[in-house]
């Protein structure tokens, strides 16, 4: 063998020993059979629909863009638990791709984890930004469950997105609606290597508020939306981004004393101001039957918002006129107050600004991840009449005390 011969020999009997040795040492850093936790997350990328009456409705696109997804799990331990830290053990903490695995992601723990398997909690979120809430930096893995605890969505010191004083009524580019999910002293199933538990559902923090106007073919007059106005008082200046009762029974609503509800009970937050001699109202089309655009008590939440939507998306042509207009919409907090408000309209020639008034039910039913729709058409006389679907409760999981509002 001559010497290059032996020099070949040499190097590829060197590269198979660190080949080897790498083989070995990734073995011993990541053995087969470490313990994972499989987390399913209901993600933006595969969402928790917004909710209705009886039955789901479909998100827009917008309002299921996400920026990140960030996963905490922390061992559960009641605040009695004296060997523990309130916060709890932190177990883990991911950021992953959301758009992988559909929504199932693995999370490395630890032998002594996997050999106890004691209850968990579960924090899930994504779009919570410096300008929507509280946080002066993103979360990461050194957060503890107190500082999760304590993020809460508000506005910024120049910026107003979810109704204070400026509501958000439109998402663009670059706008996110904030997201959270979390479940509460969970059970840890399976054995190791892949222990496994509940789906963790990510919903809207806010909910959105659509107005649709039309009037009956029967009134020879224009009818013209001028103003939307609600009662900003019962809006809080903050909520805290996980509600640790928000989806069980108790509707236990978690508004910070110190930061309470803004102004006082005459305060009216301008949701649409067409009243300008510049601007155009908005003028509710003719319909022959505009009473069909009320929801019927019958039809999911969805089969209603398609018929809203179809409507606003027919094409119109010489013979083809929609027959309603969505006045705006909008973006609001969760509240524990009666949402109220005013909808401002005139009639004909006449500059005469009349008002109706619209509730959105009880107390404690403006919850988050919910589409409202306020639906008014004018039939003649001197009311517009206003339609709001009425409230049911909702089962997340048939299996779960998990009973929620919608509409």
């Amino acid at each position: 063998m001559n010497n290059w011969s032996r020099h070949i020999g040499w190097l590829l009997g060197s590269m198979m020993m660190l080949f080897i040795q790498a083989c070995h040492n990734y073995d011993q850093e990541w053995p087969k059979d470490a313990p994972t936790l499989q987390i399913h997350v209901s993600t933006p990328e595969h969402p928790v629909v917004t909710r209705a009456d009886n039955g789901p409705v479909a998100a827009d696109n917008q309002e299921k863009k996400v920026t990140d997804l960030h996963i905490w799990v922390f061992e559960h331990h009641e605040a009695s638990d004296p060997d523990h830290a309130k916060d709890g053990t932190p177990v883990g903490y991911l950021h992953p791709d959301f758009t992988i695995n559909g929504g199932t992601f693995l999370m490395a723990v630890s032998d002594d984890f996997a050999d106890r398997k004691p209850n968990v909690d579960v924090y899930v979120m994504t779009n919570v930004m410096v300008d929507n809430s509280n946080i002066t930096s993103v979360p990461d893995g050194s957060t503890t469950r107190e500082q999760l605890d304590a993020i809460m969505i508000e506005h910024a010191a120049d910026k107003d997105p979810f109704g204070l004083t400026t509501p958000k009524t439109s998402l663009g580019d670059g706008d996110y609606l904030p997201m959270s999910g979390v479940l509460k002293n969970q059970p840890v199933t399976y054995n190791a290597p892949v222990l496994s538990i509940d789906n963790v559902q990510v919903v809207r923090a806010v909910s959105k508020v659509r107005f649709i106007f039309s009037r009956s073919a029967s009134v020879n007059q224009e009818v013209k939306i001028k103003k939307i106005t609600f009662n900003g008082a019962v809006i809080p200046k903050a909520e805290y981004l996980f509600l640790n009762e928000a989806y069980t029974s108790s509707r236990s609503f978690h508004i910070d004393s110190n930061n309470g509800y803004e102004g006082t009970p005459d305060v009216e937050n301008v949701l649409l101001d067409k009243t300008g001699s510049t601007d155009i109202p908005i003028t509710a089309p003719s319909s022959l039957d505009p009473a069909k655009f009320a929801w019927n008590g019958a039809s999911s939440g969805q089969e209603y918002e398609n018929l809203i939507n179809e409507e606003l998306e027919k094409t119109e042509t010489e013979d083809v006129k929609r027959e309603i207009v969505e006045g705006c919409r909008v973006y609001l907090r969760e509240s524990d107050k009666v949402i109220t408000g005013k909808i401002y309209y005139t009639v004909g020639d006449s500059d005469e600004l009349r008002n109706e008034a619209f509730s959105l039910s009880e107390a404690g039913d403006f919850s988050r991840n919910h589409t409202w729709i306020v639906y008014g058409y004018f039939a003649g006389g001197n009311n517009l009449r206003i339609f709001t679907v009425s409230f049911t409760e909702w089962d997340t999981l048939p299996t779960s005390n998990h009973n929620v509002y919608n509409w």
